[in-house]
């Protein structure tokens, strides 16, 4: 089937733009190297560089003299103490040298990165410290977050133990003034004063170490928003931040999954048209080929989305989501596996051959993710299974002739238990019946299957067995069976269910134990299906009347009683 003219541009459309949406990354990289390019060559430099590099100088120059001053003073330093402060010093400001020279040094190169010229050829490399670069920004976030409530619980946690560390102080004052009250002056005493003094001083220090961590902890709590003004604040900085950057990626991922599943859909129907059964292999590889790329660079424009915002944050919980995934998947690769091989139908399980699930048959209309299974007899008999479930099913192929179900709704049954009822619902779940005389009865299906019930509606035969009187062995296998056919026929026809009659006869059966037996036979179209039960008690009631008309016995089932023989009566013997 040929698409018209007016769905051809929008179904090239598509291909188009996912080949805009790829090449897009490649051609703002190249438009941003030839602006740096052009902005080199040809755009006066800002004054404010200038200014700024002028600075730089200055600065550098006062370093050196600083440098040189301590250095000097390090040389006349009289006492040990004094050198190893102005060491300290000196250390300090050839840092800062350092870092006044590398930052100069930047602005006078432009955007060249500098690092690429460090020797790094010896640096011993660390894992630990490769995945502390790596998590340091997640890290610094969540710090960034608890900061309040950690100073807060800090501070409490400070004026817990100044409390009690005034305590204790407190009874060490109250036990030296015991004691200076209890001695005389002396060299005790002094000492005892001298111990007062130092103790009263450790807790005036404990009380201001006290007084000032209460005020910063007042200052925390009062400076602090309400919570509904925190959480809204906290909500419109991650809207306008990080929320916009991951809504960008999410948005990012759906767009490119979507155009590449919309354009595989596409390809697939141009590969697949006018394949034969030999060729359906190759669009079926194409087809998970497809599944896969679309995943894979779903993922990629998400990630790329990140990269370009900056936030290093959401794309380090990116990876790590990513890779937590790959390990938890590790394990389920063989099942997997599996997957991919129904998929390209290669698996145990292919489409259009027949299966058997939850006891009941079914056609593997289409293996996917997933797949559809059909019985065509069944009311919503539609089945969606996931690959999982169908890995473990085994198809085979079916014939024209075989039935999906032994009746269909409309069908008339006859149960093992002589109901006879038809079918007013079949469904997966459940069959309906409706009972001949009124009722309704419902079966689970397997257990309906279980009944092996048959099916009237495709025509039927009533047999009775109707027994004569050996009085009559004479004409029974040939007199009374035409005569009681005949008698039939004539009678069969003035009945409701006469005209769906295909056969009827009558034949000597066997000899009974009581009774010569005749077998009657009426078969039927399935049309005369509700008359099933009126058809047995018609053939019963005809027999009867005709044994009437012509004076037949109808034996009954006769009890032959044997009885002991009577012994003779004893003699009495007379005196």
């Amino acid at each position: 089937m040929h698409s018209s003219p007016s769905t051809r541009p929008f179904d090239l459309l598509v291909p188009l733009l996912l080949l805009a949406l790829l090449l897009l990354p490649a051609t703002l990289q190249a438009k941003d190297a030839g602006l740096a390019h052009s902005s080199t060559g040809e755009q006066a430099v800002d004054p404010q560089t200038l200014l700024r590099l002028q600075e730089l100088i200055d600065e550098i120059h006062n370093s050196k003299q600083q440098v040189d001053r301590l250095q000097q003073q390090l040389a006349e330093a009289a006492d040990e103490s004094s050198r190893e402060r102005i060491g300290q010093a000196l250390e300090k400001q050839r840092l800062q040298l350092q870092d006044q020279v590398e930052h100069f040094e930047q602005i006078a190169t432009g955007a060249v990165d500098l690092s690429l010229f460090n020797d790094t050829d010896n640096k011993e490399f660390s894992w630990q410290s490769e995945l502390e670069e790596i998590f340091r920004p997640l890290l610094y976030e969540l710090k960034q977050v608890t900061e309040r409530p950690r100073q807060i619980e800090k501070l409490r946690s400070k004026i817990a133990s100044l409390n009690t560390r005034l305590s204790a102080t407190g009874l060490a004052i109250e036990e030296i003034l015991r004691l200076q009250a209890a001695i005389g002056p002396g060299e005790s005493k002094t000492a005892l004063n001298d111990l007062l003094q130092e103790w009263q001083q450790r807790q005036q220090q404990l009380q201001n170490d006290l007084q000032l961590t209460e005020f910063q902890l007042q200052e925390k709590l009062e400076s602090g928003e309400s919570k509904g003004s925190a959480i809204l604040n906290g909500f419109r900085n991650f809207l306008s931040g990080r929320g916009l950057n991951l809504l960008l990626a999410l948005i990012a991922f759906a767009l490119t999954f979507a155009l590449i599943r919309y354009s595989s859909h596409l390809l697939e129907q141009r590969v697949a048209r006018g394949q034969n059964k030999e060729d359906r292999l190759s669009a079926r590889v194409l087809h998970v080929v497809l599944q896969v790329l679309a995943v894979v660079l779903a993922i990629i424009a998400a990630l790329a989305t990140l990269y370009t915002m900056g936030d290093w944050l959401l794309l380090t919980v990116f990876c790590i989501l990513l890779l937590g995934l790959v390990f938890a998947l590790r394990n389920s690769l063989p099942r997997y596996v599996e997957e991919a091989r129904l998929l390209l139908n290669l698996g145990p399980v292919r489409e259009g051959e027949r299966v058997v699930y939850n006891g009941l048959p079914w056609r593997v209309s289409r293996i996917n993710i997933y797949s559809d299974l059909v019985n065509p007899l069944l009311s919503g008999g539609r089945l969606r299974l996931p690959l999982r479930e169908m890995v473990q099913l085994v198809s085979r192929r079916w014939g024209r002739d075989e039935p999906w179900f032994p009746c269909k709704a409309g069908d008339w049954l006859l149960l093992p238990d002589n109901t006879v009822g038809q079918v007013g619902m079949q469904s997966p779940e459940h069959v309906q019946l409706l009972v001949v005389g009124g009722g309704t009865k419902l079966y689970p299906t397997t257990d309906f299957l279980g009944l092996a019930p048959r099916n009237l509606s495709h025509g039927f035969a009533v047999p009775v067995t109707f027994g004569l009187d050996y009085n009559l062995q004479a004409d029974i296998t040939r007199a009374i069976p035409a005569t009681l056919q005949a008698a039939l026929n004539d009678a069969i026809r003035q009945t409701e269910f006469g005209q769906f009659v295909e056969n009827l006869f009558v034949e000597f059966k066997e000899a009974g134990a009581s009774s010569l037996d005749l077998l009657m036979v009426a078969a039927f179209s399935g049309e005369a299906a509700p008359f099933y039960l009126k058809i047995g008690r018609f053939l019963q009631w005809t027999a009867v009347d005709t044994c009437n008309a012509n004076g037949w016995n109808i034996p009954f089932s006769q009890v032959t009683v044997h009885m002991e023989q009577a012994l003779p009566a004893p003699v009495k013997q007379v005196n």
